[in-house]
């Protein structure tokens, strides 16, 4: 045998031995113990008055749990199977008036009236798992629950049987059997303290940890928004302030108009003059008179203007 054979050899069986110590040392949770990590269970009192210890609450999702008070003699079942939750003895047969006419009736009807009065719960009650039992015969987990006190009438407790197809429970971990719980319950986090009785004293009711109250802020307001209503004299409305808005320029005034000054027959020779100012020369010949500008000739007859050039 080579050392490479022999090594690996050895590496093999020194893994196998490791592998075996540690399952030795972590054994694989059995499923009472995955179920006692999920629904932590609540210890009480002994006359079921006060919790001492807290544990996990568990919230009805479905109605139809029906629960007796804690101090009744007979406990009230209940089975959850098919999506439904039922009560393994009806109200109805409570004081029946036939039962004693059958064989072993008058027990029957004697443990019935011995259970004392009952409650029927609807979704959003809370409960408090008090004990968890795996019956791997009958394919059975139950939950024995006991509820918040309800007034002089104290709590009521009784038991939810989860029924499971055969053979299931078996070798069944948390993963498996925890879908079919989730149905009737949805669980949180303990609200009671956990409070244990001194010697010598009498329990006191827990009382459930109150939620804080919300912090909330003042508001505050623009100046657009309206303060609120305020009592007494009225007062006067501050002055708003000013708006800074930009103001354009006004516009530049039109220029004056240019009187434009035009000669034309008829006018005299004081207004031509008035125009054109006085000429370079001037000729006359009887009653017209001709006056030379630079650039034009203008003619008067009788002191008119008849002509301009």
């Amino acid at each position: 045998m080579g050392m490479k054979q022999l090594a690996s050899k050895l590496f093999v069986a020194v893994l196998a031995s490791a592998l075996s110590f540690a399952r030795a040392q972590a054994p694989d949770a059995t499923l009472e113990e995955q179920l006692q990590s999920q629904y932590r269970t609540t210890s009480l009192t002994a006359d079921n008055s006060s919790i001492v210890t807290a544990g996990t609450v568990l919230i009805l999702r479905r109605g139809g749990f029906s629960a007796g008070a804690v101090s009744n003699n007979v406990p009230t079942r209940n089975t959850y199977k098919d999506g439904q939750i039922k009560a393994e003895i009806p109200g109805i047969l409570k004081n029946c008036s036939f039962c004693n006419a059958i064989p072993g009736g008058s027990k029957v009807n004697g443990a019935m009236n011995a259970a004392g009065p009952s409650r029927e719960f609807v979704a959003g009650d809370r409960l408090y798992v008090t004990k968890m039992t795996v019956d791997r015969a009958k394919d059975t987990i139950v939950f024995n629950l006991i509820s918040d006190p309800f007034g002089n009438e104290g709590r009521y407790k009784g038991s939810l049987t989860f029924q499971y197809s055969k053979g299931s429970i078996g070798s069944a971990n948390l993963g498996q059997v925890a879908p079919l719980i989730a149905e009737v319950f949805r669980s949180t986090d303990p609200q009671y303290v956990s409070v244990a009785p001194q010697e010598g004293t009498q329990p006191q009711p827990t009382v459930a940890q109150a939620p804080r109250p919300m912090q909330t802020r003042p508001m505050q307001t623009s100046p657009m928004q309206t303060s609120p209503m305020q009592t007494g004299p009225e007062q006067p409305d501050a002055p708003l302030p000013p708006l800074d808005i930009p103001v354009a320029p006004a516009p530049d005034p039109p220029a004056p108009a240019v009187e434009t000054k035009v000669i034309e027959a008829g006018q005299t020779r004081e207004q031509v003059t008035a125009i054109l100012g006085e000429p370079l020369t001037t000729s006359k010949f009887g009653n017209e008179e001709i006056c030379q500008y630079k650039s034009v000739k203008v003619t008067f007859v009788n002191g008119r203007l008849t002509d301009v050039e």
